[in-house]
């Protein structure tokens, strides 16, 4: 199960996915939050990279976006356990003041790429805590919004929202559903 974005609804993964007899299943476009767990930790990571962006101008997005996984996937509990728990067995041993012996708390090093690395991994996590007590965030997730159990005929004039928008757009023109996603056609073909 994937979202429907280009990189995960191509192609190439389409041919991939048939070479090894693997159905792809996609979620919902424009729907955030209303798909699950998907759908939710998107928006974690997208700000999380926000700010790690902003503190660290000088390094790759594709490091800081590394960093970012990594801290949101060793700071997330599923029934008491890690997800690096889960998958290996043991949680991993990152560096931190309450395991740490007298040469790990002087704070320093000499070699400053480690230095770099470690500080953009005390970011990763601050930036993680952050994002997670986001009101923002949590006022979405409260919403409960559920997909509604109607069944559209095929022609069915339809009104629909898009993500952040706070106008209704349509008519459209119901062209078929496949369980909760209604395919619209909108525009002079209608």
């Amino acid at each position: 199960m994937s979202d429907n974005g280009r990189e995960f609804s191509s192609d190439e993964l389409r041919e991939v996915a048939s070479m090894f007899n693997v159905k792809v299943c996609t979620t919902v476009r424009m729907s955030t939050y209303q798909n699950g767990h998907c759908e939710r930790e998107h928006p974690i990571t997208d700000i999380m990279l926000i700010k790690l962006k902003a503190e660290n101008k000088n390094v790759e997005s594709i490091t800081l976006l590394s960093w970012a996984y990594m801290a949101r996937n060793s700071l997330q509990i599923w029934n008491g356990f890690s997800s690096h728990q889960i998958m290996f067995g043991k949680n991993p041993s990152l560096p931190n003041f309450m395991q740490a012996q007298l040469p790990a708390l002087e704070g320093t090093t000499s070699n400053d790429a480690f230095a770099k690395h470690l500080n953009i991994l005390h970011e990763t996590r601050k930036a993680y805590i952050q994002t997670e007590a986001d009101e923002r965030i949590r006022r979405a997730l409260r919403s409960n919004v559920r997909a509604g159990e109607q069944v559209y005929e095929n022609g069915a004039i339809v009104f629909y929202k898009r993500e952040g928008k706070v106008r209704w757009v349509g008519p459209g023109k119901g062209v078929f559903q496949d369980g909760k996603v209604v395919f619209v056609r909108h525009g002079s073909s209608c």
